[in-house]
């Protein structure tokens, strides 16, 4: 009595179907596998895909050129330069905050050492105002001993 059940069933006859047909490519693909023809038959297809990649790679890599815009490499090798430049300004960074000087990376000038306070002014800059003053004395014709 499943028999004439089944035959008021459009959808079950449908899925019979579908399940009968499915076992049955299943079985000869698993066949079709096994057998040495096909690895044959994929080694070239798979080689033949690789050759035509490397083939299209070519192309687009010398059309690009021609067109003088940059390829897949070129930006690559942009990234990594300013991957490095944008490591040396973050050390640099560390470097200024570790020397505990108020300087802020939005600030444009480094802050100056203030000079010591003393009366006297430093032996360096001491000879540079005598020897100036000494030659503009020349100069004008009133040296002194």
């Amino acid at each position: 009595m499943t028999e004439p059940a089944s035959l008021f069933d459009p959808l079950g006859v449908g899925r019979g179907l579908a399940s009968r047909l499915e076992k049955g490519l299943t079985q000869l693909a698993n066949q079709g596998v096994k057998s040495e023809q096909f690895a044959k038959a994929m080694h070239k297809a798979l080689g033949a895909s690789l050759a035509t990649r490397q083939l299209t790679k070519q192309f687009q890599n010398r059309l690009l050129e021609a067109l003088n815009l940059p390829t897949r490499s070129d930006i690559q090798a942009l990234t990594e330069r300013l991957q490095a430049v944008e490591d040396r300004i973050a050390a640099m960074t560390a470097a200024v905050d570790r020397l505990g000087s108020g300087w802020q990376p939005g600030s444009a000038v480094l802050p100056l050492p203030a000079p010591p306070r003393t009366r006297k002014p430093p032996p360096l800059a001491a000879a540079v105002v005598a020897t100036a003053v000494a030659v503009g004395r020349r100069k004008r014709g009133k040296a002194r001993p």
